[in-house]
């Protein structure tokens, strides 16, 4: 094992929870093979095909990256070819041609390439156009020589990205035989046939939708659903699969599209109102089918008190490094939340000492204005007619937002 892949292997198992692989036996082992994949969490998608092939694999990463001297030792470390894209430097898109030699050569010696056709990794509800250029990599490996290509679609799913110890599902999709295609094809464009094809199946292995806020409620109904009425598995039993969930989703956003919108619209505000009540009540959807059996209770209440006598230590270093400072921060920030002059409609951000960039030309006769206060209510910034707008961008009909990573927009 590469000392990389040994790295992805571990820094992976600490951060996700799992990481459930389905599909592992559709890669060939000793045949020139494309890896395509669909790319929502950037570097981490790279890791993570390494971590779970069967066989070693070359990884492709934009040039850019290795301007950081920690992502260009990792570059090195993975082997990985850098492609340049325009948006990053116009002027270096020629050394495409030698990326492009260095992975044919790798294909040549039955070696496996990642790539990710996407182009860019984002968090949009949907996948993004596909580019031509893994297709156009194969095609140019068959018609000078190569034989035997397989390309094997994946499709990656997070069940929250930055979420620390969520879990992972990896699909891999059965392969296609580039020669067998070719063969078949016809006078089509192949370049442009081929990324289609590759996009289908990816399509196919990933869950796809319209718009982050749809995203978003499909996501809390497939996890109220996948509860099934059942009390939760005990802490030392093995979790329910994400897949299964994952699987569940992907039914709903099927349905989803047959469904009469005015039932669904009743649907949603009751799915709504219950969410905010066990939101209130600080309840897991699955907690509501708790066992009230009085020797569980017992035991539960008993590993409760354990965990408060653990954490009771760290509360009391937390109290005398910082209690004093929020104490004095305490009143400026209330004063400053009921301030009507600033015209903020959210609460202040209160962590300690509360940050705050003062300049007198803002506030005037204030003994010193506050130039710009970043305050954050349920993820929105607010904005004053006397700081500079700070508001976020409008969101694109696709949405920028990953659905999962803060599903407060469902309540508003």
């Amino acid at each position: 094992m590469s000392v990389f892949r040994f790295l992805s292997k571990a820094s992976l198992s600490l951060f996700f929870d799992r990481i459930e692989v389905e599909g592992d036996a559709h890669v060939p082992l000793d045949r020139p093979l494309l890896v395509v994949a669909n790319h929502r969490n950037g570097l981490v998608d790279g890791l993570l095909v390494t971590a779970v092939m069967p066989r070693p694999v070359s990884l492709t990463a934009k040039s850019a990256l290795r301007r950081n001297p920690l992502l260009a030792l990792t570059m090195r470390l993975a082997d990985a070819v850098p492609l340049y894209r325009p948006q990053d430097d116009a002027r270096e898109m020629a050394k495409n041609l030698d990326s492009f030699e260095e992975i044919r050569k790798r294909l040549m010696r039955a070696d496996a390439v990642c790539l990710f056709p996407e182009g860019v990794s984002h968090s949009d509800a949907s996948l993004r156009q596909f580019k031509t250029g893994a297709a156009r990599i194969a095609l140019d490996f068959a018609d000078r020589g190569g034989g035997g290509l397989q390309i094997v679609p994946v499709g990656l799913h997070y069940d929250a990205k930055q979420r620390f110890r969520s879990p992972v599902w990896v699909r891999f999709g059965k392969p296609i035989d580039l020669d067998t295609w070719r063969a078949d094809l016809g006078s089509q464009d192949a370049a442009r046939a081929l990324t289609d094809l590759i996009e289908e199946r990816i399509r196919e292995l990933t869950t796809n939708f319209g718009r982050v806020r749809e995203a978003l409620w499909l996501r809390w109904t497939a996890g109220l659903l996948s509860t099934r009425a059942a009390d939760p598995p005990p802490l030392d039993a093995e979790p329910r699969r994400y897949a299964d969930r994952a699987r569940l989703l992907g039914a709903l956003r099927t349905d989803y599209e047959h469904v009469d919108r005015d039932r669904l619209a009743a649907l949603l505000r009751e799915l709504r109102a219950y969410r905010r009540e066990l939101r209130t009540l600080g309840v897991a959807p699955e907690e509501v089918w708790l066992s009230m059996n009085p020797a569980r209770a017992f035991f539960f209440v008993l590993r409760e008190l354990e965990l408060i006598l653990a954490g009771s230590a760290i509360f009391v270093v937390g109290v005398v490094q910082h209690g004093l400072a929020f104490l004095v921060d305490r009143p400026d920030t209330e004063a400053l939340r009921r301030s009507r002059s600033l015209g903020f409609q959210c609460d202040l951000l209160r962590l300690g000492h509360l940050p705050a960039v003062l300049d007198r030309r803002h506030r005037p006769g204030r003994r010193n204005g506050i130039a710009m206060l970043l305050a954050a209510r349920r993820g929105r910034y607010s904005t004053s007619p006397h700081l500079p707008d700070v508001s976020r961008p409008p969101r694109p009909a696709a949405g920028p937002s990953t659905p999962g990573q803060d599903d407060s927009e469902w309540d508003r």
